[in-house]
């Protein structure tokens, strides 16, 4: 027997960010991004105790994730500092 399901879902991506300028650091960026993620369902392919188990459709998983961040550029260049929240619900 062959199984066969499809599952799609609409994933889009918003990002922003700013170019700050500031007397004490070389370059300044901050940002922030919005997201959603998809993982596709399926079927459980192997199951040797129960055959309907292994016939049995999962269902797709998404979320959203969140991040917030800092880019900066201090000391003439010769010192990196970067930054970033993410959450994902």
């Amino acid at each position: 027997i062959i199984r066969s399901a499809e599952f799609t879902e609409f994933t889009p991506k918003v990002g922003l960010d700013w170019k700050l300028d500031t007397g004490w650091a070389d370059s300044a960026l901050l940002y922030g991004s919005i997201a959603r993620g998809f993982k596709s369902g399926g079927f459980n392919g192997i199951n040797i105790f129960n055959a309907s188990i292994a016939r049995t459709v999962y269902d797709p998983e998404s979320n959203y994730t969140y991040e917030i961040g800092t880019k900066l550029d201090l000391l003439d260049r010769t010192l990196r500092i970067n930054g970033a929240l993410f959450y994902a619900d």
